[in-house]
């Protein structure tokens, strides 16, 4: 209950510095209790070196290195799109330099980058934003040759239909690829 009137105060005050936020309470509040407490030991995780989860994630989803797919750095140092992480996944066909391409047609920079893959069907989920086409219909070549990477990419890494099962099987016959 003394959590939630916090959270509550918390919500309805306006912060003047960033001692005043709930974080930085609960920070010095869990810093108090015993050393065996679960808050205490979230205290000592978020201060440890974070490993990096992006290799293995995307060895978890499946994406080899000789693939449709391959990893960019492209983002490395938040100049393609400052609200995308560094590493991304995107079709092997597309170089480095269509991303920058792409980037400038989409709003906020925001090319179509997987960020889900479905292993057993291969089928990709990608981020991105709109494009930016105004208001005479503005096309970029170089954003639909991305989609059709995409498209392309995902035919390419298809498992073998006798590993697909069920109505994904029928899914195929009406979708090659989803890009959001």
């Amino acid at each position: 209950m003394d959590w939630c009137r916090r959270l509550t105060t918390a919500a309805l005050t306006p912060i003047a510095s960033l001692q005043d936020t709930f974080a930085a309470a609960y920070a010095a509040w869990a810093k108090e209790q015993p050393p065996s407490s679960v808050h205490r030991a979230l205290i000592r995780a978020s201060l440890a070196p974070q490993p990096h989860w992006f290799g293995p994630e995307v060895e978890r989803l499946g994406f080899s290195e000789k693939g449709p797919w391959r990893v960019t750095a492209a983002n490395a140092e938040y100049k393609l799109c400052p609200s995308y992480p560094p590493l991304l996944v995107v079709p092997a066909s597309i170089g480095d330099d269509n991303l920058e391409a792409v980037a400038r047609f989409r709003a906020m920079r925001r090319i179509p980058a997987v960020v889900w893959r479905h292993r057993g069907s291969g089928a990709v989920i990608a981020r991105s934003s709109q494009p930016e086409v105004g208001w005479f219909g503005a096309r970029s070549s170089e954003d639909e040759r991305m989609l059709a990477a995409f498209v392309s990419a995902c035919n390419a890494d298809r498992p073998h239909p006798h590993k697909v099962r069920g109505t994904l099987r029928n899914l195929y016959q009406f979708y090659d690829c989803l890009v959001v």
